[in-house]
């Protein structure tokens, strides 16, 4: 999340957040609050308890007490704990994420702050709100961390947080485009700005306090429902490798009735678990994709829940999907709903990247970069088995054939690129056709638009030219090109062959290089060159696959790429090089 922190805020603009809609919440003032000092000891574990007692005989969060959950056990598995969580009173035990409404930590000194205090004339010439100086980058990793963690066990919109260091604290918002942390205040001096933000907080509403409301709690009976429903598809789905499943079917974990509504508008209800896949990131696009059971249809389906960027002439999955059918491009998922969410009429969209805008908050803030905009949506399609399930080398090969047929006609009829071809995308229908999912990175190519120079994708798929060159512009060869990866990647996994014989490795898919680029302060990612040497030399030669069609596809397939570059690489000599063969 470097570069993605705004501050420090004055904490009454965040306040400025959280004002409850209950119009009584100032019927009566907000009560004192005493504060301890930090221990002589300088024992972070020595503050917990005292902090919390604090503010719960205070009564300033009537509804809620705060808790110190450094020593409880995640019964989800997770082992991240921070020191003190926000709970609902009628919480018994803290044991993981999902019932913390907001959470804090704790350290003894000052020097553990991960930001600057706050912006003066002595700050005037930082790059940024986040402190690199001493074991700042360490606790503001451990910060991000922690909110990753409760964002992608809870369903929010956004959420907050406070760090403590010695006698200091700060207030933290999170949302998928960044966050916003305020100035660091001295809790003992301003004990009435740390009871204000508790009494805001238990005077709002769900909503108010980042919740997303389209997501309730299951009852038993709804659990059951689902556990039924994924035991029964498993079955239902043998001999293909549906164990993935498994673990979305187990009920010690959270369960969850999500609403979405039709294109009629009608209400339609599905209930989820545990996702099989999860960004686990506290900001971006945060793609949960789950096995949920349609309450509607009493069926199983597939559901994205996911945060997609906002900006011109960037297309949402949904209208991308409509597009492509329109065009009659094959093997796409079937698409069930698919859109925005949206309560009371409104988009559930990110306001982190508000406050970065040039011309927001110039008095208090910090340099930032402006941050991307996020828009929440989700996509409800019927359910497809993942490539790990094919049963032989032929249905393998006739999956990736009509995968490049997509690809290919998506480009000729709609100038569209993919941009994100991997083992999660590439799928199996029920007849055993192949299927290309997840659409979201797609971009068209629009004529008054220069293409986007970006690098997409999964890192061990994307291709060689644009692992060595992250400013290139994507082409629709690079989608082919990832195709190839992919079904390398397949065949040497699911397909017998001598390759452990031949000391073949698989790090070609790993490589990862990091150094800086002329002009530019971060370090940039690269990669590929293994890749490049792989078709190149004779280590891919020396494997040799069982079934003989296959292993003969392979081999022509990297020589193919291989000419392909040495052709490009020619055809760029040739460019540099033309016209001083031409006599003066």
């Amino acid at each position: 999340m470097t570069g993605l922190f705004i501050g420090p805020a004055p904490c009454s603009e965040l306040f400025s957040l959280m004002v409850p809609s209950n119009p009584t919440w100032q019927d009566r003032p907000i009560p004192d609050l005493i504060l301890p000092p930090v221990p002589s000891g300088g024992l972070e574990r020595h503050m917990y308890q005292p902090l919390c007692d604090a503010v719960n005989n205070a009564e300033v969060c009537p509804g809620f007490k705060l808790m110190c959950v450094a020593n409880t056990r995640d019964k989800e598995g997770c082992k991240l704990r921070p020191d003190l969580a926000l709970v609902a009173e009628d919480v018994v035990d803290v044991n993981d994420f999902s019932v913390m409404d907001l959470w804090g930590e704790v350290k003894p000194r000052r020097d553990g702050d991960a930001f600057h205090k706050s912006y003066n004339s002595e700050d005037i010439d930082l790059d940024s709100v986040e402190k690199i100086e001493g074991k700042s980058a360490d606790c503001r990793g451990q910060l991000i961390s922690y909110a990753a963690a409760a964002m992608s066990r809870q369903h929010r919109v956004f959420m907050f947080s406070f760090a403590i260091c010695g006698k200091y604290i700060r207030f933290s918002l999170w949302d998928r485009a960044g966050c916003i942390v305020t100035e660091s205040i001295d809790y003992l001096k301003h004990p009435e700005l740390v009871a204000e933000f508790f009494w805001r907080y238990s005077h709002m509403n769900a909503k108010e306090r980042g919740f997303d409301v389209t997501v309730q709690r299951a009852t038993l009976e709804q659990a059951d429902q689902l556990t039924d429903a994924m035991e029964t598809y498993i079955e239902l789905s043998r001999p293909r490798n549906m164990e993935f499943l498994r673990a979305n079917s187990d009920p010690t974990y959270s369960t969850y009735q999500l609403c979405m509504d039709d294109e009629e508008g009608k209400p339609q209800y599905f209930i989820i678990r545990q996702p099989f896949w999860d960004a686990d990131s506290a900001n971006g696009r945060a793609t949960r994709a789950y096995a949920a059971y349609n309450i509607t249809q009493n069926k199983l389906v597939f559901l994205k829940d996911c945060w997609r960027t906002e900006g011109k002439d960037i297309m949402c999955e949904a209208d991308i999907y409509k597009h492509l059918l329109d065009c009659d491009v094959p093997f796409l998922p079937e698409v069930i709903l698919a859109g925005d969410v949206r309560v009371d009429g409104d988009e559930q969209r990110t306001f982190c990247d508000e406050w970065s805008k040039p011309d927001s908050f110039p008095e208090w803030r910090l340099p930032c970069k402006p941050l991307r905009t996020y828009v929440h949506c989700r996509i409800v399609q019927e359910l497809a088995y993942p490539i790990a399930s094919v049963q032989s080398s032929r249905e393998a090969v006739q999956a990736f054939r009509d995968v490049v047929e997509s690809i290919q006609v998506a480009y000729e009829v709609r100038d569209m690129f993919h941009r994100d071809i991997s083992t999660g995308n590439v799928m199996i229908s029920k007849k055993g056709r192949g299927v290309l999912n997840d659409w979201d990175h797609g971009i068209r190519l629009i004529p008054d638009r220069e293409p986007h120079a970006s690098r997409t994708g999964t890192w061990q798929f994307i291709s060689v030219a644009l692992l060595q060159k992250p400013d290139k512009f994507h082409e629709v060869r690079d989608d082919l090109e990832s195709c190839f990866w992919v079904l390398l990647y397949v065949s040497l996994h699911y397909f017998k062959h001598n390759g452990r014989d031949v000391g073949f490795t698989l790090g070609f898919f790993d490589e990862i290089q990091e150094r800086k680029v002329a002009g530019e302060a971060q370090y940039q990612s690269f990669g590929g060159d293994s890749k490049a040497s792989l078709l190149n030399g004779e280590q891919l030669d020396a494997v040799q696959w069982e079934c003989r069609p296959l292993n003969d596809l392979i081999h022509s397939l990297a020589e193919l790429w291989s000419t392909a570059y040495m052709l490009n690489m020619l055809w760029t000599r040739f460019q540099q090089c033309w016209i001083y063969l031409i006599p003066r």
